[in-house]
């Protein structure tokens, strides 16, 4: 085998190295923050609540996948980060409307939510009781657009404060 063929031989048959966490978690976070339509029907503050949640969950589905090759990685990350999306967009759908489409509307709209949720959070998420989703759905919810989102995330994540 000639050397030329030789080194391109290595070339192709080298394995691909693990990209560094950090890089990984850089990449999630900037495919929430470039997704055109995750946010189109928010106004500014309401925006950047959602995204900020985005990007929190896009990194933390990230770091996940530490120790893993980049391509097992993806392979990992792939559907999470799909439901992260869908769940991001239902949200941006949900919110501008949720006070003209009545208790029956936002419960439905709710439950598209935590099919994306258990997705997302994986086998940490555990859907909330009924009590929590009362008190969301008409306490958090009817609050401004902002208020409303973050209530939202507190619910899916089953957390009582309001950091």
């Amino acid at each position: 085998m000639s050397g030329f063929r030789a080194w391109l031989k290595g070339l192709f048959s080298r394995k691909k190295k693990p990209v560094a966490p950090p890089e990984r978690v850089r990449r999630a976070a900037e495919s929430i923050i470039e997704s055109e339509g995750l946010t189109a029907n928010l106004d500014d503050e309401a925006a950047k609540v959602l995204l900020a949640w985005g990007v929190a969950r896009a990194k933390a589905i990230a770091r996940a996948t530490a120790g893993m090759d980049d391509d097992t990685a993806e392979v990992a990350m792939y559907p999470r980060m799909r439901a992260l999306r869908r769940l991001l967009r239902a949200v941006n759908r949900w919110i501008p409307r949720r006070l003209e489409i009545g208790a029956e509307g936002n419960r439905s709209a709710l439950e598209e939510v935590l099919e994306y949720a258990a997705e997302v959070y994986g086998e940490q998420f555990t859907p909330p009781d009924e009590e929590r989703v009362q008190y969301f759905l008409f306490s958090d919810l009817p609050s401004d657009a902002p208020r409303a989102i973050q209530g939202l995330r507190h619910l899916l994540e089953n957390r009582e404060d309001n950091e």
